[in-house]
C-alpha cells in the first residue's frame, strides 16, 4: 500500500493499492469497523499518480493511461461512486495534485520524463487551468517534483532538484497569484518528497530519499519559514 491520507473527520484512511510497481486502485479503511472498501478501481493500463481528500466525501485523483501516454484528474463522489473528469492531457504521463486549504482550488504539476514541466491551478469544481510556473524542459531521469499549499492558501511549496545535479534538492515557494519562486533556505541531497506543512505555518515535514530504495529518512523542520 502507499500514500495513506486521513479523512477530514478522522473516520477513514484512504490509501493506494499496488499491482506490480504501480498504484492501480484506491481503498478506504473505516477506522471504527476495520472494513476496507475499494473506492476506485483502474483498468489494466491505468495507474494512480496522486490524490487529494476533498470536503463532503469527494476525492480527487490523478490517473494515467500508460498505454495511451495520457493523464487526467478525476473527482470521485465516494457515496455515489460517480466519477467526473476535471482535466485531461493526451501528452502527459502522470500528474501530481494537491488541494487548497479551503477546498476551492486544485494544483497539479506534470511529471513526465523528457517533457516541459509546469505547475498549474484550476477550480476544484472544474474550469480554466492557469499555469503559475514553468520548470522548463527536463531531461530523462529527473525525479517527480512534489508540492503542497501553505496553510493560508497564498503559496505553493515544492521541492525540486538542481538541473545540473539531480541529487541536490532545494525547497521553494511560489505565489498562487503568480510571480517568481523564492528559495526557502532548505538545501539537501537525495530529495524532498511528500511535503506537508503544519496548520500553524511554522513547521514542515517531508521525506528524504537516499540513493537506494531501502535508504530513506523522515525529517521534521521547525521555525525556519519566514514570517511573510
Amino acid at each position: 500500500v502507499g500514500g495513506p491520507r486521513w479523512s477530514p473527520d478522522g473516520r477513514y484512511i484512504t490509501f493506494a493499492g499496488f499491482g506490480g510497481i504501480s498504484p492501480t486502485s484506491a481503498y478506504r479503511l473505516d477506522l471504527r469497523t476495520g472494513e476496507i472498501a475499494c473506492i476506485l478501481r483502474n483498468g489494466p493500463d491505468e495507474m494512480l499518480t496522486g490524490a487529494a481528500y476533498g470536503p463532503g466525501g469527494t476525492h480527487y485523483f490523478g490517473r494515467a493511461n500508460v498505454k495511451e501516454g495520457s493523464a487526467e484528474i478525476i473527482a470521485l463522489d465516494v457515496g455515489s461512486g460517480r466519477e467526473r473528469r476535471l482535466y485531461r492531457s493526451p501528452a502527459e504521463r502522470r500528474l501530481s495534485i494537491a488541494l487548497s486549504p479551503d477546498g476551492r482550488w486544485l494544483s497539479f504539476n506534470n511529471a513526465g520524463w523528457g517533457a516541459t514541466r509546469s505547475l498549474s491551478v484550476m477550480p476544484a469544481s472544474g474550469g480554466e487551468v492557469r499555469e503559475i510556473w514553468s520548470f522548463g524542459e527536463t531531461k530523462p531521469g529527473t525525479p517527480t517534483i512534489n508540492h503542497t499549499w501553505s496553510p493560508d492558501g497564498r503559496f505553493i511549496l515544492f521541492g525540486a532538484p538542481d538541473p545540473s545535479d539531480l541529487r541536490q534538492w532545494e525547497l521553494w515557494r511560489v505565489p498562487v497569484e503568480g510571480g517568481e519562486p523564492e528559495k526557502m533556505g532548505l538545501r539537501r541531497r537525495s530529495g524532498i518528497f511528500a511535503i506537508s506543512v503544519h496548520p500553524d505555518g511554522r513547521r514542515l515535514v517531508f521525506v528524504g530519499r537516499g540513493g537506494a530504495s531501502t535508504d530513506s529518512e523522515l525529517w521534521v523542520l521547525e521555525n525556519f519559514l519566514p514570517d511573510k
